[in-house]
C-alpha cells in the first residue's frame, strides 16, 4: 500500500477491519472459534445475502438472535461501498467518517466494523505495524520462546505487514 501511495499520491484507499461475530453475545464461543478469521467474511455484508453463509459456516453463525446487528452493519457497508463506487469516496452525511489511508504508521485510519445484536459498532483504529506487534508478543507471557520465534518464522513471514 505504502509503495502504491509514494507513486500515486492521490489514490484514494480507504482500509478496514472487519470485527463482526467477535463480540461476546453476537456468536456462540464455540463457533467463534470454529470459524477463526475467515477471509471473505465480509462479503455477504456487502452484498445483503446471507444464504451462501448459512450453507459454508457452521450453524448458528447466521441467525434470527444475531440478525438486527448484521443488517445493520450490512447496510453501512453497502452505504460506503456505494458512495465509493459513485464518487471514490465512501463517506456521506450521517454516517462515521472513514479516513483516508495514508503511510502514516501512527495515523489511525483504519475503519474497525463491529456489530453487537442490535447496532453497527465502527470507530477508527490505528494500522497494523510490525514493531508494534513484535513488542506485544514480547511482552505476552502466554507465549514461550519458542512460541514467539514459530509465529515470527512461519506465521508472519511474508504476510502484508512483514
Amino acid at each position: 500500500t505504502e509503495i502504491l501511495l509514494s507513486a500515486i499520491p492521490e489514490m484514494p484507499i480507504y482500509a478496514y477491519r472487519f470485527a463482526w461475530g467477535l463480540r461476546d453475545g453476537v456468536l456462540d464461543p464455540y463457533i467463534r472459534f470454529l470459524m477463526g478469521a475467515p477471509h471473505g467474511a465480509d462479503i455477504p455484508f456487502y452484498t445483503g445475502d446471507f444464504s451462501g453463509v448459512q450453507e459454508r459456516f457452521p450453524a448458528g453463525v447466521i441467525s434470527e438472535h444475531n440478525e438486527p446487528g448484521r443488517n445493520m452493519l450490512s447496510s453501512l457497508m453497502r452505504d460506503y461501498l456505494r458512495h465509493f463506487l459513485y464518487t471514490g469516496n465512501p463517506n456521506a452525511e450521517g454516517q462515521p467518517t472513514w479516513q483516508r489511508y495514508t503511510p502514516n504508521p501512527r495515523s489511525a485510519e483504519i475503519l474497525w466494523l463491529d456489530a453487537s445484536l442490535d447496532q453497527t459498532i465502527v470507530q477508527s483504529i490505528c494500522k497494523l505495524v510490525k514493531k508494534d506487534i513484535l513488542s506485544q508478543m514480547d511482552n505476552d507471557p502466554r507465549l514461550a520462546a519458542e512460541q514467539r520465534i514459530w509465529l515470527k518464522n512461519n506465521l508472519f513471514a511474508g504476510r502484508f505487514f512483514w
